[in-house]
């Protein structure tokens, strides 16, 4: 199976599952469809993993760095809630309305993950050759 063919299908299925959660968010689908979108985000997890295990059995990624990633990855997911509060814990002290406290820590949480992340693949293109990417 060529990498980018599952990249593009991995990016398909999580974008899939971000989008039907987008829209439960902002009421376009009912609260009946909640079932309908629990089963296409698992079902989508699924196949990533599929996809994942099959590109790291046959050797195009190295489990190690795999490994690796995934956890550096998680740590990111997990620091973003840490960020959040104690964002909200400094914003609460000041005499702002809760609109302005929620965008700042909204802010806040967002820009860290997405700013780890950034660094997170800075290092790694500078430290590891990404020649699997190109068949």
């Amino acid at each position: 199976m060529q990498t980018k063919k599952v990249a593009w299908l991995f990016s398909v299925f999580v974008f899939v599952s971000i989008l039907l959660y987008l829209f439960r968010l902002l009421n376009v689908i009912g609260s009946e469809y909640e079932l309908l979108i629990r089963w296409v985000s698992t079902i989508s997890l699924l196949i990533t993993g599929v996809l994942l295990g099959i590109l790291i059995s046959e050797k195009k990624i190295p489990a190690k760095t795999a490994l690796i990633d995934l956890g550096l990855v998680t740590f990111t997911f997990l620091l973003i809630p840490v960020v959040a509060y104690i964002s909200v814990k400094v914003v609460n002290m000041f005499p702002l309305t809760i609109e302005v406290k929620m965008a700042i820590t909204f802010v806040a949480s967002v820009s860290c993950g997405l700013l780890y992340m950034g660094l997170l693949f800075k290092y790694r293109r500078k430290k590891y050759s990404t020649d699997w990417l190109t068949d």
